[in-house]
Parts: C-alpha cells; structure tokens; sequence
C-alpha cells in the first residue's frame, strides 16, 4: 500500500531476513528496509537521507509496484503458472 501511495515505505529489509516473493523489491531503491528495529538505527538511516532522496525511493517503489504486483502484473504471473504446470483452465 505504500509503494502505491508513492512514498517510501519502511519495512524488514527482504534479503536480510529472506522474505521471498515472486519478485522482490530493492532496498534503497524501492523501500527502506530495517535489518533490526533497534530506534537508533532507524533514526540513524532517516537521518542520512534528504527529502528528495525520500521522494526518489517513493516514485521507483511505485513504478515498481505497477510493474510487478498491479491487478494485471498479478493475473499474467499466475497465468503463466498455470501454464507452465499445464493445468487445463475451464
């Protein structure tokens, strides 16, 4: 919902904790991943950042999102799925 929203949403970095998705975004560039929630750290990495760089992770996480986990980037994905276990679709 936040990378729809075009703002630079925080979550547990997906590499670091092996979140797996069919594709999965980058920290940084897509959304500020956390390796622990430790305040300090997180003030830390807010800290470093300027508000551009906040508007720049929100405008790639929303053309991320778009590309890979809109209503039709989600529909071709399990269509291939299905295809590519031959399943007959009725």
């Amino acid at each position: 919902e936040g990378m729809y929203a075009s703002c630079a949403p925080v979550a547990l970095d997906f590499n670091y904790w092996n979140l797996a998705l069919p594709e999965t975004p980058t920290n940084g560039t897509h959304y500020l991943g956390l390796k622990d929630l430790n305040p300090e750290q997180v003030s830390k990495i807010f800290s470093q950042l300027e508000v551009s760089d906040l508007e720049w992770i929100g405008l790639q996480g929303k053309h991320w999102i778009d590309k890979h986990y809109s209503p039709r980037a989600q529909a071709l994905r399990l269509l291939e799925e299905l295809a590519s276990r031959r399943t007959l679709i009725f």
